[in-house]
C-alpha cells in the first residue's frame, strides 16, 4: 500500500489535468485499477500496477532523453 499511494496521488493529479484538457489515455484506467484494488484490499495488485506504471514512465523519460 505504501508504494501504491504516492503513485496514485501523482497519477491522479496528472490524470485530472489531462481530463480537463479532454485528453484521455491509459492513465485513466490505471488510476481506476489502483483505486479499486486499494478499496478491495488488494494491496499487492495495487502495488504491481503502480510499479508497472512508474517503470513505464521512467523508460519513456529515459528514451526521450536519449533522443535529444
Amino acid at each position: 500500500m505504501a508504494g501504491a499511494l504516492p503513485v496514485l496521488a501523482s497519477l491522479g493529479v496528472s490524470t485530472a489535468r489531462a481530463l480537463r484538457r479532454r485528453e484521455g489515455g491509459v492513465d485513466i484506467f490505471s488510476v481506476l485499477a489502483i483505486a479499486f484494488a486499494l478499496l478491495l484490499g488488494e494491496w499487492l495488485t495495487a502495488a504491481v500496477i503502480a510499479l508497472m506504471l512508474a517503470s513505464g514512465r521512467a523508460l519513456e523519460a529515459y528514451a526521450d532523453n536519449r533522443v535529444r
